[in-house]
């Protein structure tokens, strides 16, 4: 299930998205981004997307503790010739804390599958 981000907002601003499993954590906007959340194969993964739909995707991962927003200053610079995605990771950010292995695998496989989600070519 996709989940489109709802109205605009100063960005910083905390707000509560349908479907949004982690409600208490601030989510900003990103100017020309989206944030959605996608079945990864059981585990819902928030991620925030943007750039040309029609350009080479770029996956950008951010590691522990970190979320997608480590990445906005590259993702906007990124836009202008790539599909630009950002995804938290099992566990982090706006994604689901599922009871699972945290394992390399593990966490690659949710990744595949969010990409795939996400309609991108594997």
């Amino acid at each position: 299930m996709n989940t489109p981000a709802s109205a605009r907002r100063v960005p910083g601003n905390p707000r509560h998205v349908p479907g949004n499993p982690v409600r208490d954590l601030p989510l900003p906007d990103l100017d020309g981004f989206t944030h959605r959340w996608v079945d990864a194969g059981g585990v819902r993964l928030h991620a925030v997307e943007g750039g040309r739909p029609d350009g080479p995707a770029v996956v950008l991962l951010a590691g522990f503790p970190q979320t997608w927003w480590a990445w906005r200053k590259v993702m906007t610079t990124l836009a202008d010739r790539f599909h630009v995605i950002a995804i938290d990771l099992p566990g982090q950010g706006h994604s689901e804390r599922p009871d699972i292995s945290y394992d390399t695998h593990t966490v690659a496989a949710y990744v595949h599958a969010a990409v795939k989600a996400l309609g991108v070519p594997t």
